[in-house]
């Protein structure tokens, strides 16, 4: 079960997700991963023989290369692959125009 909100609008916080197990995530995957003792979700931007470049979908961090043994899986969700790239690309910059302007009108 999900918490936070860093890859809305495509998993809320509370969505329940499986999780394929698997060290060779694709780019647009969504990747399960581990950082500091906690498990995150994130999307892959890049991947290579070592890891992967994951980034959030609402851009509330910065992208991050992740080595592949802290790696768990994948969750297959819609968009995928280049598609989910360029997907997470526009969310990142559609959220972070959000907090921009809200910051503003405050």
């Amino acid at each position: 079960k999900t918490t936070g909100g860093c890859m809305r609008p495509t998993i809320k916080s509370g969505d329940v997700l499986l999780v394929e197990a698997t060290e060779n995530p694709r780019a647009g995957d969504c990747v399960l991963f581990e950082s500091g003792g906690r498990r995150f979700l994130h999307r892959a931007l890049y991947v290579n023989s070592d890891g992967a470049l994951l980034a959030d979908d609402a851009g509330f961090t910065p992208a991050v290369f992740v080595p592949k043994n802290f790696i768990f899986g994948v969750c297959r969700v819609f968009p995928s692959g280049a598609a989910g790239v360029a997907y997470s690309f526009c969310m990142r910059v559609f959220f972070r125009l959000g907090r921009a302007i809200k910051h503003i009108l405050k």
